[in-house]
């Protein structure tokens, strides 16, 4: 698992309060003045350069501006794909940045790749 990327597993009906509490509270990630949801497009397709050049200039720089987090799927396809690609390349090309882009992937834990591997995994507080 790479720096400053956290997962949690939880249940279905877990209060969706709980989780924002873990996120804002022990990640101490800062509470969000957007959400922004990106969904559609789960299939594997070729997105155009005018697009991907809208979610990195655009989407990503929208929500670095306005305090806001970006939800997606979670999955490496489609637009979940593209857009963690955009905001993977604003953190590499902007590393003096003081505002971080917050993203996060919520994916059905059958379709993790590699699931098994997160099971009991030491990750960082």
């Amino acid at each position: 698992m790479h720096p400053g990327k956290r997962f949690e597993t939880s249940r279905r009906r877990t209060d969706p309060g709980i989780i924002y509490s873990l996120i804002t509270h022990h990640w101490k990630i800062p509470a969000p003045n957007l959400v922004v949801s990106v969904l559609g497009g789960e299939g594997d397709f070729r997105m155009k350069t005018w697009l991907k050049d809208i979610l990195r200039k655009g989407l990503v720089k929208a929500a670095q501006s306005t305090g806001a987090w970006i939800m997606t799927s979670g999955l490496r396809v489609g637009i979940g794909r593209y857009v963690g690609e955009a905001v993977r390349d604003h953190a590499t090309a902007s590393t003096q940045t003081v505002t971080k882009v917050v993203a996060m992937g919520i994916a059905p834990w059958g379709l993790v790749h590699n699931n098994r591997q997160l099971v009991n995994a030491k990750v960082p507080p």
